[in-house]
């Protein structure tokens, strides 16, 4: 069984340290003249009292903190809410300009497929027979002015493998056109191909 012992001071390790009591539930730690307080309840007491005040000085300032920054946040949506306008407003004109482009490009190709039919074109081709050095394709049933003859384009077909010759208009008719080849044909694999339009 424990004993209980009743003292109102308690000098420690030479009388380095002191321990009182000064009142009910109250307790000092002091230096050996009792002039220097190390440590007493009441000092703990005060001690998480200040850090009580402190923590709500902080949480104070914390909500100071949110608010601001939600008030900063609402600011931002704003201000992105008026960029997002501004480009629906900039998408808006970008479509207006779009669609006047598109407008004038489809008047454009109207004009061109109006002028494509109102031309005269003609389109022919022939097969020249191995050895020939020139070969006349005519135009068929079209027959052009002898003042207005045509512009004559020519190309030189072969998917059989043989060496690539040049071909070149040498006359144009009225009813057809004459090409020379850079050499004789070595086959009949050649097809020349001819476009004529005014």
């Amino acid at each position: 069984m424990a004993r209980i012992f009743s003292s109102e001071k308690l000098s420690l390790n030479g009388d380095n340290i002191r321990i009182r009591s000064t009142n009910a539930n109250e307790f000092e730690i002091t230096d050996s003249t009792e002039n220097s307080v190390l440590l007493s309840r009441s000092g703990i007491v005060s001690d998480f009292s200040s850090l009580n005040a402190q923590d709500t000085k902080n949480e104070s300032d914390l909500s100071v903190d949110v608010s601001s920054l939600s008030a900063q946040d609402t600011k931002n949506e704003s201000d992105l809410s008026v960029d997002v306008s501004s480009l629906s407003a900039q998408d808006t004109k970008n479509e207006s300009d779009l669609s006047v482009d598109v407008s004038s490009l489809m008047a454009e190709i109207d004009a061109t497929n109006t002028n494509i039919t109102s031309n005269d074109v003609v389109a022919a081709e022939g097969v020249p027979a191995s050895g020939d050095g020139s070969f006349y394709i005519d135009f068929g049933s079209r027959v052009f002015e002898a003042d207005a003859l045509p512009s004559v384009s020519v190309t030189m077909v072969n998917g059989a493998g043989d060496p690539i010759i040049g071909a070149m208009i040498t006359e144009i008719a009225t009813t057809g056109v004459t090409v020379a080849f850079s050499d004789d044909l070595p086959s009949a694999n050649y097809k020349v191909k001819i476009l004529a339009s005014i």
